[in-house]
């Protein structure tokens, strides 16, 4: 909903809120609501008169009668102003009764009269004074004070303050203080609000003149050093003595040579004295005239302070704040500087006493030369910003507090003020305030801003002399901190007429935005009509229907962008392109000019004509809305990582498909092939193709390889109606040379520097664009840059749906809506701590006609699309997440081609795809895709036998032609083998599914039986069952994988796995669903792109049909019994292959002879159901039974009856043969066909004749429990049979057999 900023001002106060509400009710009624909410809110509902109401930066300016939405639109603010102006015009006069605060008033306003004045010098109100209330006054942040202040750390309890002559009696909370008032100024503090007292006396001084003269500093009085004696006045004397006494021989004269030496000596030391007593006395004297200057300095420095307290500043004089500063006038003739102390100096003591004076009096503050300025804390610094410059650096909100003081100031004065960055508008808006300088304007200050080198939420703001005068002057630097805390630094320099500053901390001066705004009631004018925000829909009102279509492309071609000088500001893609290049920073207006130009081209053109391919590499928001048009092919974003490669791999795709089409057709380029011209038959027109890519620069740094796509595309795209708009923040280094050479069409948006803006249009305007007007841009296509700004289309139809349903209506009925708003500025600081409110209008709305919104367009489309022939896909719809059955079982998947641009089922042909290595990183599914390859195997009519790592079912897949064998039973393996070597299956007519074939290997890793079934899996020709097997990466090295004609490898953990897998690196990028993986092999290479045997193709698989078991776990028995009912129709039986029992057949245990006079022996059942029989004349005329006795008599209990007629039996079995005396051995060993049995750990005697005939025929080893027992045996390779299960082992043939029923027990294998 639209919103606004609204100032109340009144009783000196200003409140400010943003005010939010719907946009059909006029601006006089939703301030009228917010007024009647707000004001009694905030204490002052007693306000009764009507305010005057000003629209702050809107020309022409609109009207209370308007809509809010155009009200909202127009004024970057708006003025609540309730006048209350005192009747005459001299503010500082003897003031009314009632609150002192309603005389504030800057400070150069006020004229200097005999009342005294209270300047605010720091804190929310710097910049203002106001006339010093008689008699007992009160100060506080209520509007009960008399001074009412905006600072937050004053009390809630109001300060009472009492005049006095002396001065200022202040009765607050902690006690009393005074504040002493006298000939000078008094600075003193009320929170953190520094404010300075000036006494009605000093108000008669002008104060243009601080000039003071300088102290001269006393010298101190020369005083002669005494000279030592020479030595010739002592060796003389004593010389004349030596020799007067030798000549002479009269020894006084040694007494006469002493004298001389003494006498000097006596004279050196007398001139000591007295040049001691004249050092005390000059240095005395020294002392008293220095404290005389100092006397004299310190009344020169309080004349200073009180002319610059005093001083009325004028032109471009500027307070900054307070701080430390050297005071003009100073000390001169400094007789001794620290360039001139030298070691001798030292040795003197009238220099010591010189240089500890200055060091003692004079340390503080600066020297210049000769000349020593002294330092003052807490003095005003003032800056001539017309011969100066300032600049202020900092967090945004510190320094726009201080820019807003500083220029208050300089307006309060008449100057004329230029902003030259627009940027300084996005911080401080009120800003727009501020009256333009004309060009021809002889003195004016210049603002310039920028962010700060280090970004984030820093500003560098310049404020100093425009024009030719401001290239060479002098700049102060002034760091504002987070906290406030500010710190200055100054070139060093001599003050002259004002204090100089010291490079140092200040407390600067700040101001509120509500002062600002008071004090600066010049609007600047608004942005020309071009540069504000307009509608799509405003652009597009006259034009023809959205959806439609048009005589000729050539006169619609240019769709309607934005607004420039010129007008609407039109876009020819195609004519002018054929490929657009856009650049411009966040936040510039990118996404929705892509927006605009989308809703502009699918107004203008019918989905028969013109198709999208939405690229977005930054979550897809952006173009997610515009999935709902008729023209849109299909939407793209990085959330898929995979599918931005998947769709310029499309794209090359249509390049091929469209080169093929003008070629069958004979056509240069589209217009020709749409024309017809030629043609007898007709042929559908192909539309145009525009590509978007919004972030291109994280596309090709997604998936490189997408550059070589992308440059075919900018080349032969004009041609073949391909258009591409590419869109980034930097387009160095990202967009090729090749790219830019077919790119005509530039867009420049606002871009971080000028070498982004002369990369895109080749000159740096679009780096000046400010950030607060988003959309703003320039134009290129291939001529001058053209400005514009970008319009805008509602993406949402909420409120375009209630403008339409009024419109509906006549717009006759009252409706109802909600006025909220946000308190702004002090917030919970805020009287009564109010911050929000909300109150219910009751409105008329106009009529209004319906909004032009993307929904509004995609219906449309949706319409027009319903009487066109169906376009061609460009982008085939990705593989989905699971693949759906459709009830063929030969259905494997479905198969994404991207360079072909197609997506075909996937149904297994055991003549094409032949056997299949399913391969990869666990966990994927491919335990899944391999039942589905063994139902798509029996759909063919194909055996499946399945050796899974889980118990064996036959009920785990649906089909009675599966059947499962487990890992964990070696002995399936065993008998897996033995049927093929007897030739009970058809190779051909078998599929072998082996899952988790290294855990069948770790299984059978000492025995021949992986050799067997490798030498199974590898025979050539029809000897060879097909196969399909799950295992990791090392078995593709092995002859099995060799034979596959089909392999199919799942995701990896690692993408850069991929390349073990005869893959390219990164096939895996990405998310991959359940069930998705790459096949390499026949079915790959059915489209002719090469890159498909190459990288192979994505599949995503059908899920098997299940029939998952019912009931609790099973035992083995019950698990065999299901193996041999469900593969018991389908397999042939050993006694096939050795002959057919007659009528009647056989019962376990006995022998029959068939009509052709072949006999067998029935042993039981193998896992299928099948006979295991023994077959004399096959295995060998001898059958050894070994096992306990228990199980072996019952199965030899009928052969073991002699004949009735007692001649020798034809059939006989001797049981428990290891103990059967020699007779009866011999007598067995006589018959045709023998059966003995005897334990496993039992041996025949040496000399038994049944050890010969032992080895004559098969062995059937009952009651096995260890694998000790079958290497005792001799059979080491064979493994344990089921428990109640026996081995028939005829030569290299091993059989399980179920022998339970012939042993007397219960068995289930039966039919």
């Amino acid at each position: 909903m639209p919103s606004g900023i609204v100032y109340v001002i009144a009783e000196f106060s200003l409140h400010s809120a943003r005010v939010v509400a719907a946009g059909r009710p006029t601006a006089e009624s939703v301030l009228d609501a917010f007024l009647d909410d707000f004001l009694p809110r905030v204490g002052l509902g007693h306000l009764t008169g009507p305010p005057r109401v000003v629209p702050c930066g809107a020309e022409p300016p609109p009207v209370l009668t308007d809509p809010w939405r155009t009200w909202a639109q127009a004024a970057a603010a708006t003025l609540v102003i309730f006048d209350d102006e005192p009747a005459c015009d001299d503010a500082v006069a003897a003031p009314p009764p009632g609150p002192a605060a309603d005389h504030l008033a800057p400070v150069a306003v006020l004229p200097a009269e005999r009342t005294g004045i209270i300047e605010y010098l720091s804190g929310p109100d710097s910049g203002f004074a106001h006339p010093l209330p008689i008699g007992a006054w009160t100060m506080g942040r209520t509007p009960a004070a008399d001074i009412a202040l905006a600072d937050p750390y004053l009390s809630r309890e109001l300060l009472t303050l009492h005049n006095a002559p002396s001065g200022i009696q202040v009765s607050e909370s902690g006690g009393m203080r005074s504040i002493p008032l006298a000939a000078t100024a008094a600075v003193t503090a009320f929170g953190s609000t520094a404010a300075r007292l000036i006494p009605p006396q000093t108000l008669s001084h002008t104060g243009q003149s601080t000039t003071t003269a300088p102290v001269g500093w006393p010298r101190i009085a020369t005083v002669a050093r005494p000279r030592a004696p020479s030595w010739l006045m002592y060796a003389a004397p004593i010389a004349i003595g030596i020799a007067l006494a030798v000549f002479t021989q009269m020894w006084m004269f040694l007494l006469f040579s002493i004298s001389g030496p003494v006498t000097a000596g006596i004279m050196y030391l007398t001139g000591r004295n007295r040049y001691r007593r004249d050092v005390l006395r000059a240095c005395r004297d020294y002392r008293a005239a220095v404290r005389d200057c100092l006397r004299r300095l310190a009344e020169s420095n309080q004349q200073a302070l009180d002319a610059v307290h005093r001083r009325r500043l004028t032109g471009g004089e500027t307070t900054i704040g307070l701080g430390s500063a050297l005071l003009p006038g100073g000390v001169r003739d400094i007789p001794i500087t620290a360039q001139e102390t030298t070691a001798s100096a030292t040795e003197d003591p009238l220099a010591l006493a010189e240089r500890r004076q200055l060091d003692e009096h004079l340390s503080a503050g600066a020297q210049f030369g000769q000349r020593h300025y002294s330092a003052a804390d807490t003095v005003p610094v003032i800056i001539d910003l017309t011969l100066q410059r300032l600049q202020v650096e900092g967090p945004l909100v510190q320094v726009a507090a201080v820019l807003r003081a500083l220029l208050s100031q300089l307006t309060s004065r008449g100057l004329a003020i230029q902003l030259t960055t627009a940027q300084l508008l996005t911080v401080c808006p009120e800003l727009a305030a501020l009256p333009l300088t004309a060009p021809d304007e002889e003195e004016f200050v210049e603002v310039t801003g920028r962010p700060a080198a280090d970004a984030g939420q820093q500003l560098e703001v310049q404020i100093g002399p425009g024009g030719d005068r401001g290239r060479s002057v002098e700049t102060w630097l002034l760091r504002v901190s987070d906290d406030g805390a500010a710190r200055l630094q100054v070139p060093a320099q001599a003050p002259e007429d004002l204090p100089r500053p010291l490079t140092g901390e200040i407390e600067p001066t700040r101001m509120r935005p509500e002062r600002f705004l008071a004090l600066n009631r010049a609007w600047q004018p608004p942005l020309p009509d071009w540069q504000q925000e307009c509608t799509l829909g405003e652009l597009l009102d006259g034009q023809e229907h959205p959806g439609g279509t048009a005589d000729a492309a050539g006169d619609r071609s240019a769709v309607p962008l934005g607004r420039g000088p010129g007008g609407a500001a039109l876009i020819d893609l195609f004519a002018s392109g054929p490929h657009a290049l856009l650049a411009g920073t966040t936040g510039s207006g990118k996404s929705v000019l892509l927006q605009t130009w989308i809703a502009s081209l699918a107004a203008r053109f019918s989905s028969a004509e013109l198709r999208f391919v939405l690229i977005d590499f930054k979550g897809g928001a952006a173009f997610a809305p515009f999935s709902a048009f008729a023209h849109t092919d299909a939407v793209v974003s990085n959330l898929d990582p995979a599918a931005g490669m998947r769709t310029l791999r499309n794209l090359g795709a249509e390049i091929l498909r469209r080169e093929r089409l003008l070629a069958e057709h004979g056509a240069a380029d589209i217009e020709a092939f749409n024309s017809g011209a030629g043609r007898k038959t007709p042929v559908q027109p192909l539309p145009r193709l525009v590509v978007i890519i919004d972030e291109f620069h994280a596309l090709i740094t997604e998936h490189p390889a997408g550059t070589e796509v992308l440059e075919s595309l900018t080349a032969v795209g004009r041609s073949l109606g391909i258009h591409v708009v590419l869109a980034t923040q930097r387009p160095a280094g990202i967009v090729t040379p090749r790219m830019k050479a077919n790119i005509n069409l530039r867009i420049a948006l606002r871009v971080r520097d000028g070498v982004d803006s002369r990369e895109v249009i080749e000159c740096e305007d679009a780096a000046a664009i400010p950030p607060e007007q988003p959309g703003l841009g320039f134009l290129s296509d291939g001529g001058a840059p053209v400005p514009f700004r970008t319009a805008t289309i509602d993406i949402t139809a909420d409120e375009a749906g209630a403008q339409t349903d009024a419109a509906g209506a006549g717009g006759g009925e009252a409706e109802h809506c909600e006025v909220q708003w946000t308190r702004l500025g002090d917030g919970p600081s805020a009287p009564r701590g109010v911050t929000a409110g909300c109150v219910r209008l009751r409105f008329v709305p106009p009529p209004q006609p319906p909004a032009l919104t993307v929904s509004a367009l995609a219906d449309a489309s949706l319409e027009a699309a319903r009487r066109l022939p169906a376009p061609h896909t460009v982008i085939p719809p990705p593989l989905p997440v699971r693949a759906a059955d459709d009830g063929d079982p030969a259905l494997l998947g479905i198969l994404d081609f991207p360079d072909d641009g197609v997506s075909e089922p996937w149904r297994y042909d055991p003549g094409r795809d032949g056997s299949v290595i399913i391969t990869g990183g666990s966990g994927a599914g491919a335990t899944s895709v391999l039942l589905r390859c063994g139902q798509a195997a029996a759909a063919h009519g194909k055996s499946v036998i399945m050796l899974s790592s889980g118990p064996p079912s036959a009920s785990a897949v649906a089909g009675s032609q599966f059947v499962t064998f487990s890992h964990d039973h070696p002995w399936t393996l065993e008998y897996l083998l033995a049927l093929f070597d007897l030739g009970a299956f058809n190779p051909a007519g078998v599929c072998l599914c082996i899952d988790d074939y290294e855990a069948l290997t770790a299984r059978h890793e000492t025995s021949r039986r992986l050799d067997r079934l490798a030498q199974l899996l590898t025979a050539g020709g029809a000897a060879a069952p097909m196969f399909v097997v799950v295992a990791g990466r090392r078995f593709l090295h092995s002859p099995i994988a060799a034979r596959a004609a089909t392999r199919i490898v799942f995701p990896t953990n690692d993408a850069q796995d991929s390349l073990h897998y005869g893959l390219p690196a990164g096939r895996f990028a990405g998310v991959w669903p359940p069930g998705r993986a790459v096949v390499l092999g026949p079915v790959a290479r059915s489209q002719p792109a090469p890159a498909n045997a190459r990288e192979g193709v994505a599949v995503q698989f059908v899920e098997p049909d299940t029939d998952p078991p019912v009931g609790g776990q099973m035992d083995e028995a019950d698990l065999i019994g299901q193996m041999g009912r469900a593969g018991r129709a389908g397999q042939a039986s050993r006694a096939d292959q050795v002959s057919t029992v007659g009528p009647g057949g056989c019962d376990i245990g006995g022998f029959q002879r068939t009509a052709a006079g072949a006999v067998s022996f029935s042993l039981g059942q193998g896992p299928l159901g099948e006979d295991i029989i023994w077959a004399p004349d096959v295995d060998g005329p001898a059958l050894t039974v070994r096992g306990p006795a228990e199980l072996c008599h019952p199965l030899l209990a009928d052969l073991a009856q002699p004949p009735a007629d007692g001649q020798s039996p034809e059939v006989m079995a001797l049981i428990d043969a290891h103990e059967a005396d020699p007779a009866a051995a011999a007598r067995a060993a006589s018959a045709q066909y023998l059966a003995i049995s005897y334990p496993l750990t039992a041996q025949l005697p040496y000399s038994s004749p049944l050890g010969a005939v032992t080895k004559t025929g098969p062995q059937l080893l009952l009651g096995l429990r260890q694998p000790a027992e079958l290497a005792a045996l001799g059979m080491r390779d064979l493994p344990l049979p089921p428990a109640g299960w026996a081995w028939f082992v005829s030569g290299s043939l091993a059989l399980p057999v179920d022998v339970r029923s012939a042993a007397g027990q219960e068995s289930e294998i039966v039919s």
